[in-house]
């Protein structure tokens, strides 16, 4: 993935946290855009696959890692959400592992630090609504259904009776499993003169380094693979979609998430390249690479003929990991949906930058359909 970071400019510290943006950020607008469109339940529904995706990963991932060939107990049960939780990448500590429960607390969480910061009330809603469901059914329970697949006998409970992002006042959140007919783990209570932050020995540190340093891991080894999990994220969205809804609705959430971000990106392209308002072709071709960039898409600007100007990648993490690294074809339908889908995200940007009554961009071609690069030409109307 260096490739990326190199022809995008970031250094591994800006390019990682960039991609936990991206990726929390993504999780966090697939449920602002599933609710209104499907409601409550079914949006619960179809955004819980995302979740069950996401969490089989991590545990095929903790249970290759480990080593581990059957889970008889649960301590074993407890090492694999010990190293679960810490490959989200969360601070996790694991408080009591014996045959009957394991407790554990999580002191540090990517998703609330990362996540987009909106409205407060919104993020509220969506912690609320969809992530205090969805970490015990079926993050949670998927591990635990996963492990009775490898010998794990007995029924086992699972509760989170306080989480950081929901419960304000929380110090970590609380992780408790038990065996089914044994004393239920009760909540810790912990008075508020004795609650410690994590951001208070945290201080000013790059959350991210904070946590990899306290697991006693290197950001050259974490950092890279972080742009497999946006695309990885982004895939199981369409395939949630796919599994739930017919064929066009799906097609139309899909675009509807990604066009939530030209209006946030057109503004910070505008700071960042100091180019205020777009008036030239050649201004809107680089707001245009500066979004498709904050995809992790790289472009550079070529000169064309007279009012043209075209944008050119050799890579596209979108084509590559998924055929590389996560088991597709080129033929697969996220492929198809996600080269629909860009040109629809570089007319909204065009429209946010308010070129879109001079100007249009064609995209030309696509790595994802198999093309040999990619390629948008934008001209005068």
């Amino acid at each position: 993935m260096e490739k990326y970071m190199k022809a995008l400019g970031y250094d591994l510290k800006g390019f990682t946290v960039s991609c936990l943006q991206m990726m929390f950020g993504h999780v966090y607008y697939i449920w602002r855009v599933l609710k209104p469109e499907l409601g409550h339940d079914k949006a619960l529904q179809t955004y819980g696959d995302v979740w069950h995706t996401l969490a089989l990963a991590l545990y095929q991932q903790g249970v290759e890692a480990l080593g581990i060939k059957e889970v008889k107990d649960v301590p074993t049960l407890g090492r694999i959400f010990d190293f679960c939780w810490s490959a989200c990448p969360s601070l996790y500590e694991t408080v009591e592992n014996t045959p009957d429960r394991h407790v554990g607390r999580v002191l540090w969480c990517p998703n609330a630090e990362y996540g987009p910061h909106d409205c407060h009330l919104h993020r509220q809603e969506y912690y609320r609504s969809a992530e205090v469901p969805l970490t015990l059914d079926p993050f949670l329970s998927t591990w635990i259904a996963e492990a009775k697949k490898m010998g794990l006998e007995g029924d086992v409970e699972v509760a989170v009776p306080e989480g950081m992002c929901r419960d304000g006042n929380a110090g970590f959140c609380q992780i408790h499993i038990w065996r089914k007919g044994s004393p239920k783990v009760e909540p810790e209570i912990v008075p508020d003169s004795e609650k410690r932050w994590v951001e208070t020995d945290m201080g000013d540190e790059e959350p991210i380094l904070y946590c990899l340093r306290k697991q006693g891991k290197k950001l050259e080894d974490f950092g890279p693979g972080t742009l497999v999990s946006v695309v990885f994220t982004d895939m199981s969205y369409w395939d949630a979609l796919e599994a739930n809804l017919d064929k066009g609705k799906a097609l139309a959430l899909y675009k509807k998430l990604w066009l939530v971000y030209p209006p946030m990106w057109v503004k910070e392209a505008r700071l960042e390249l100091e180019i205020g308002r777009a008036t030239k072709l050649e201004e809107l071709a680089r707001i245009i690479a500066f979004c498709e960039g904050k995809r992790f898409v790289p472009y550079e600007v070529v000169s064309g003929k007279d009012n043209q100007i075209s944008l050119v990648g050799s890579d596209d993490p979108f084509a590559e990991i998924p055929t590389q690294f996560l088991g597709r074809t080129m033929e697969a339908h996220y492929l198809q949906v996600v080269a629909e889908t860009d040109q629809e995200f570089v007319d909204k940007v065009i429209a946010e930058a308010k070129m879109a009554d001079r100007s249009k961009a064609t995209v030309k071609k696509k790595l994802v359909k198999g093309d040999e690069r990619n390629e948008i030409v934008i001209e005068k109307k």
